[in-house]
């Protein structure tokens, strides 16, 4: 519980401040370079991601793997593990790099924009180096160390290499260097990052040793993991493509405003569940029948967060986005629909999480790659029409159609093909957060907030999270028992932790 304990409330605060350095440094990059450059970045950043699929499906693959090995206390399984997943990140690299060059040799050429070509090159080249070093030097300690239930180590570590990035970026914007620059230091972040990585590992699993003869292979249901993995990447990454080709690179700066603050609040509940994925993966392995009751409060509490917070997060966006883009003119960054549809995206995202988790601990991956392959191809057909039709607010609506298919589908397949019984409890769960949501908007968009400055800002956003996590919490847990006992647990140990 200790390791729980701090996963929550250590990851969850690391990700609350890297959510703040976001939104500066976005800030930063808006008014020193404009809307083009921005727009530019963020869809760079969406297709180097894409690149990034050649790791597809590893990570998780790794840590499923894992979570048998140290339920079971096999240190030898887990040097093979790690040793199987070095070799194979070894082995893409050099086919990573190649992509990214392509791709920064082609993009200028696709792209309308005054933007030197030189500039364009410069800054896909350094933003993929940076996962060339993340690929050779850091990704497979950190699934070790999610696995074995530190989830709070690699938190503190992207917060820092997140610090560092912004602290460099913010002297050598404001000492006149360009774009190039400013993406150099975003490099060192993660150089900084993977030392420390090493260093920590060294110190903390002493008996960690290379085994030679580790295989791929070793990895059951890779190759599952990575049709997830290429689903979940093409589904988090087309948007701002999507509304770059079919609207413009203005209008894609526009949406990558709204989509900063919630994919930074997706990074949260990620969070959260890193916290707690160890938990049920090892549970899982050693009774079936407490992780039952375990899968259902976990549920419970993540989707009650989720709704609290993305409820609290539409309350306060608007006013937000107005303060955040002053003095920018060149494009209206004030579109009101658009937070209600993020919100939609990501509380649907977020109820696939651990049901999915229950899917891959199953070893049942593989049975539900169909599935997952039409999410993506709902996805991308819905969102091509819709953007024709309602521009960028299309795009979210393509990815909400896509989700109400794909999170009913593993919901059920986990209870009924898993669990055996009918998932009762996580439709019930979803029908009254939901209704709480329509009330809580339905207010909001009747009494608007009027904001003049960050600081009343904060204070605003502090009491709407207030008031939605009460609102929430009171309900849930008022009428789930297992939701109430896991809350009050958690609470107890961290008053017992902290003294009070």
């Amino acid at each position: 519980m200790n390791k729980l304990i701090k996963n929550v409330f250590f990851g969850f605060g690391a990700q609350l401040l890297i959510l703040a350095v976001g939104f500066v440094m976005r800030r930063v990059v808006l008014v020193a370079f404009g809307s083009e450059v921005n727009g530019i970045t963020a869809t760079i950043t969406q297709i180097i991601t894409y690149i990034t699929l050649m790791e597809a499906g590893v990570g998780n693959a790794t840590r499923n793997c894992l979570h048998k090995n140290i339920a079971q206390g096999d240190r030898l399984e887990i040097c093979t593990t790690i040793s199987a997943t070095k070799k194979y990140f070894r082995r893409i690299t050099p086919l990573y790099a190649a992509c990214v060059l392509l791709f920064a040799a082609l993009f200028p050429l696709m792209m309308e924009t005054e933007v030197p070509a030189r500039t364009v090159r410069l800054v896909i080249i350094l933003q993929g180096l940076s996962f060339v070093v993340d690929f050779l030097f850091a990704n497979s300690y950190l699934q070790l160390l999610y696995a074995d239930g530190r989830g709070y180590i690699p938190s503190g570590l992207a917060l820092l290499e997140r610090s560092v990035a912004a602290g460099l970026q913010v002297l050598l914007i404001w000492m006149g260097y360009d774009i190039v620059s400013v993406q150099l230091a975003y490099f060192l972040g993660f150089a900084v990052k993977a030392i420390i990585v090493n260093i920590y590992i060294r110190r903390s699993y002493p008996w960690l040793k290379k085994d030679p003869a580790a295989a791929v292979s070793k990895l059951p249901q890779r190759g599952a993991f990575a049709v997830h993995e290429l689903t979940r990447v093409v589904f988090n990454s087309t948007d701002v493509v999507l509304v770059a080709v079919f609207c413009s690179v203005k209008e894609a700066s526009v949406y990558s405003i709204y989509s900063m603050v919630f994919v930074a609040l997706y990074s949260v509940f990620e969070a959260l569940f890193k916290a707690i994925e160890f938990n049920l993966g090892a549970q899982y392995h050693r009774d079936r029948e407490a992780y039952k009751k375990m899968h259902d409060a976990y549920e419970s509490m993540l989707l009650c967060f989720v709704f609290a917070v993305v409820a609290a997060a539409c309350i306060v966006i608007l006013p937000f986005v107005r303060l955040y883009t002053d003095g920018v003119t060149d494009v209206d960054y004030m579109r009101p629909a658009l937070p209600v549809l993020f919100a939609l995206v990501q509380v649907l995202s977020v109820g696939k999480l651990i049901p999915q988790k229950l899917v891959d601990s199953a070893g049942k991956t593989q049975a539900t790659v169909p599935n997952t392959l039409a999410e993506a191809a709902i996805n991308i057909v819905a969102s091509v029409v819709f953007v024709n039709l309602f521009g960028m607010a299309g795009v979210l609506l393509g990815k909400i159609a896509a989700l109400l298919y794909r999170t009913n589908d593993v919901v059920l397949y986990a209870n009924r093909k898993v669990l055996k019984r009918f998932p009762w409890h996580t439709y019930k769960m979803y029908l009254l957060n939901l209704l709480v949501f329509v009330a809580v908007m339905a207010v909001s968009f009747a009494l608007p907030l009027e904001i003049g400055g960050y600081l009343q800002f904060l204070l605003s956003g502090a009491v709407a999270l207030t008031g939605t996590m009460v609102l929430y919490f009171g309900l849930n847990c008022a009428l789930d028992q297992g939701m109430r006992s896991v809350v009050v647990e958690l609470f107890e140990k961290f008053l017992h932790k902290t003294g009070m």
